[in-house]
């Protein structure tokens, strides 16, 4: 428990949210978000074997994007948001961006999957 509150405080300058309140504040629900990704990646992964998972979706001069990874796309594009000012002190969620890659930096498999 402590080192997650530890990270989500570390990751407000790192991920260029600046000052924000998380850690402690945010602790209920960043909890949830990093099981709830685990859970959704664990549900792609029973439904789709490698070959699946490794299919290409969209391919461009300087990219490729196969299932695996456009799952971890998907799951940031879901956290798009404005942040309000106001929100930020008072919300017991993180900033959107800690949302994301306070996540994505817990899980070994989006690494992997890139």
């Amino acid at each position: 428990m402590d080192c997650l509150i530890d990270h989500y405080n570390r990751s407000c300058d790192l991920y260029g949210v600046g000052a924000c309140e998380s850690g402690n504040l945010t602790f209920t629900e960043d909890g949830p978000d990093l099981e709830g990704l685990r859970i959704n990646y664990e549900w792609l992964k029973k439904n789709y074997n490698s070959d699946e998972l490794s299919q290409i979706l969209c391919e461009s001069d300087s990219l490729s994007v196969n299932k695996e990874q456009s799952f971890f796309y998907l799951y940031g594009m879901s956290w798009c948001d404005h942040i309000r000012e106001l929100k930020e002190h008072t919300d017991v969620h993180s900033p959107p961006q800690l949302r994301v890659n306070g996540v994505v930096t817990q899980m070994p498999e989006f690494s992997n999957a890139f």
